[in-house]
């Protein structure tokens, strides 16, 4: 009975791990995984450059994933907000990472008769723009939040001051500084006895 139990639970975990972990990227089209449609289908498409679906799959997620997020910052834009900065050049940064990525198949290699005409689009410019914006930004909402002496706002001045750095590692002379001061004015300290 042991033995009969230890097998079925064996099959049953076996059987688990294979299906949960089949993915496609139908699904994540379908889910509007965008970026893992495309993804998946990249792979897919390195292994079987003739492969319809994946190319399909890429010319739909690429479309559709670029209006959503040109769609995004256009809101973002409008808002006239320039603590939206950072997310702008967030979603510029998605961008370009997606093309750079379809990129590496593309032209298609397609049997299928249609051709697959993507539009790709230089993003440089504005990025440098909006990661400057979104540095200064940063900077200066953690200088407000250090002036006020609370160690969560210090712990949000230290997030925004590690972002700056991140962006840009020679921002200023004092970046260092602050990041320490954000850093000991966030921190508890308890004393044991």
């Amino acid at each position: 009975m042991s033995r009969d139990y230890s097998k079925f639970l064996f099959l049953f975990c076996f059987f688990s791990i294979i299906f949960s972990g089949c993915v496609s990227p139908k699904k994540f089209l379908s889910r509007a995984q965008y970026d893992l449609a495309i993804e998946y289908s990249v792979k897919k498409l390195r292994k079987s450059p003739n492969h319809k679906k994946s190319i399909l799959i890429i010319e739909e997620s690429f479309e559709k994933s670029n209006q959503i997020d040109n769609e995004r910052i256009k809101l973002l834009e409008l808002e006239n907000n320039e603590s939206n900065s950072d997310d702008i050049f967030n979603i510029y940064n998605t961008m370009k990472r997606r093309q750079v990525l379809v990129k590496t198949v593309y032209p298609f290699k397609s049997d299928f008769g249609s051709s697959v005409i993507l539009n790709f689009v230089d993003f440089d410019a504005k990025m440098i723009s909006y990661k400057n914006n979104a540095a200064e930004y940063l900077y200066k909402r953690a200088q407000d939040l250090l002036l006020k002496k609370d160690k969560i706002l210090a712990r949000e001045a230290y997030s925004n001051l590690v972002k700056v750095k991140n962006y840009y590692p020679d921002f200023n002379d004092n970046l260092d500084s602050d990041i320490k001061k954000a850093k000991v004015q966030g921190t508890i300290y308890f004393i044991i006895e």
